[in-house]
């Protein structure tokens, strides 16, 4: 019986033990447990509190935005008030003290109660002047008639809201330019507004943006009317010779009239064209025409910018009838002072030459000829005006200008005829009276209107290493052709603005350029292929037939978007450093240039 006593004492004990053992298990079963759900309560409190942070980043932003409206709102308001946007006068130490009395530059912050934290979004606002310079109290001159207003604001907005532990923030940032530029530079491409009749009845009469091929645009576009091909033609002594392409490639944001387009606007990837909404679709082999409606619900302001003739009219000097020039060429051969003069014939400066005019204008009445990329032309206070008025020069040339040209500040040249820049280095406004022709490289910051027709041609054309923008406004045809027809791009930092009824076309199949600016026209045209051309002798080789011939392993059908031999893509160089001349309107409007989701630190 003592052993049956002790058996069933050891039995009860491993009995306990299992109990204890099975409580046990049950509690780091149900601890675990617990461990998960509650990560899993964490976890989901951490996403919506992700998706809360972006959200109050979102309506922090555009707080700020709508703030900067009622600004530029009010400002506009005084200046209608006393009829100023009807004059050259716009006094900054007037407007933009308001501007920034109701947009100011100091932190802002709304927090909202909530149960456990408060959640909230901040605002930081930072001012950077760049028109005219904001040196002390110095804002008191007269805003030059030649010079835009710039400010550059940089807005951040930051999303906090509470997580399980700790908090989730978000933020982002904008970039944003308020300017008395006109709207035609906010976008890389854009035609005016078309309300003509011929339009509402037939989209191809609208004026209208043409992507032949493949094309990399970088940029807002705008436009009534797009059409889009899967093949592009190149300039051939004017032949339209065609090579099928893949597709273009647009980065930036598509604005047009359609009644039909979510807010207005289409939206573009880096190879394909996504529309915002479902029943809108295009296969890319066919011609895409959207045929705008009578309904225009996205409209800018275009319009500001003055007729060429009129403006390059009202600069045209008061000088007496000279008749014609004597036809005698006075030679620079050395470096020359002079005072303020006229001369009565032709003047060339030779190469290496350096020819200084002080205290005045520089008249010349005949063809001013400078001969190499060394020689130079100084006029100090005083403007250069060039007659032409030699009934000999060849084809009505009146200027052709190397080297540097420079009159200073607040001056500019007048060319009564024919012009051609080649290697030019200028800065201020010209102001041509027939045609131009830019041959070489140029470095130029620099405003220059053209009566008639603009060309740029030849293999150097490009100004890769020019920190400013030539802006062209012509009141003829703008043609670019026959550019660095090799596998290195070269860069034309340039903005054309042409009045001419057929608009621009540009050609990226033998060339291979990018235009680092934008365009405004009555039509634009763009043809482009991918890739690399097979060289002979350096260019681009053509077969017999006067065709491209590609590189059959880098040809046009290569999928890499930054392989396109044309890419246009917006220069906010523009709005940094504002080329002397630009037009400028008497309101100020707002122009979004970077927005964007930054990662958390």
């Amino acid at each position: 019986m003592p052993n049956s006593k002790a058996k069933l004492k050891d039995e009860q004990g491993y009995a306990a033990l299992v109990a204890i053992l099975v409580i046990l298990l049950l509690t780091l079963l149900g601890t675990n447990l617990l461990q998960v759900t509650l990560g899993s309560l964490a976890m989901a409190r951490k996403t919506e509190a992700r998706g809360e942070s972006q959200y109050l980043a979102r309506m922090g932003m555009e707080e700020a935005l709508a703030r900067l409206d009622k600004a530029v709102e009010v400002v506009n308001d005084q200046i209608e008030a006393t009829g100023k946007e009807k004059s050259n006068e716009i006094y900054t130490d007037i407007y933009l003290p308001v501007m920034r009395k109701h947009f100011p530059e100091s932190p802002f912050t709304k927090t909202y109660p909530a149960a456990d934290a408060p959640a909230k979004y901040e605002l930081t606002v930072t001012r950077e002047p760049k028109k005219p310079t904001d040196a002390g109290n110095a804002e008191t001159e007269l805003a030059n008639p030649s010079t835009p207003i710039v400010e550059k604001f940089t807005i951040e907005a930051t999303g906090t809201a509470p997580a399980a532990y700790g908090t989730e923030t978000a933020r982002m940032k904008a970039v944003v330019y308020v300017s008395t530029i006109p709207e035609e530079f906010h976008y890389v491409l854009s035609t005016p507004i078309d309300d003509s009749i011929d339009c509402q009845k037939n989209a191809a009469r609208c004026y209208q943006i043409v992507l032949n091929g493949s094309p990399f645009i970088r940029g807002d576009i705008y436009s009534n009317t797009f059409t889009m091909r899967n093949t592009a033609t190149y300039y051939s002594k004017g032949n339209e010779v065609k090579e099928p392409t893949t597709y273009p490639s647009v980065v930036g944001q598509l604005g047009s009239p359609y009644a039909y387009v979510t807010n207005h606007h289409m939206f573009w990837e880096e190879t394909s064209f996504v529309p915002d909404i479902s029943n809108i679709s295009s296969e890319w082999y066919k011609a895409f025409v959207i045929q705008p409606t009578l309904n225009l619900n996205l409209q800018p302001a275009f319009g500001n910018i003055r007729p060429i003739a009129q403006v390059i009219g009202e600069k045209r000097p008061t000088w007496p009838s000279f008749g014609a020039s004597d036809s005698t060429e006075e030679e620079i051969t050395a470096d020359q002072d002079i005072g303020a003069t006229f001369t009565n014939g032709g003047v060339r400066i030779k190469q290496g030459v350096t020819l200084t005019v002080n205290g005045g204008d520089y008249v010349v009445n005949g063809v001013l000829t400078m001969d190499g990329n060394d020689s130079a032309l100084i006029v100090n206070d005083g403007n250069l005006y060039i007659a032409g008025n030699n009934k000999n020069a060849v084809n009505n040339q009146a200027a052709f200008l190397r080297g540097t040209v420079d009159v200073g500040d607040g001056h500019m040249i007048y060319i009564d005829g024919n012009a051609v820049f080649e290697d030019l280095t200028c800065n201020e406004p010209i102001y041509i009276n027939g045609d131009l022709r830019v041959q070489g490289s140029f470095n130029m910051n620099a405003t220059v209107y053209v009566k008639g027709n603009v060309q740029f041609t030849e293999e150097e054309t490009n100004n890769e290493e020019n920190p400013g923008t030539l802006v062209i406004l012509a009141g003829g045809k703008v043609e670019l052709f026959n550019l660095s027809m090799r596998n290195s791009q070269k860069t034309i930092s340039s903005f054309v603005y042409t009045e001419a009824p057929d608009g621009i076309t540009l050609y990226g199949v033998a060339s291979n350029y990018r235009l680092y600016g934008g365009i405004h026209a009555k039509k634009i045209e763009l043809n482009a292929v991918r890739g690399d051309v097979m060289l002979e002798n350096g260019v681009a080789k053509l077969d017999a037939d006067g065709k491209v011939v590609f590189d059959s392993s880098h040809g046009p059908l290569n999928p890499d978007p930054n392989s396109a031999r044309l890419k246009v893509e917006f220069n906010p160089g523009l709005f940094e450093n504002p080329p002397p001349g630009i037009p400028i309107k008497h309101r100020f409007s707002y122009y979004i240039h970077e927005f964007a989701t930054l990662n958390n630190p």
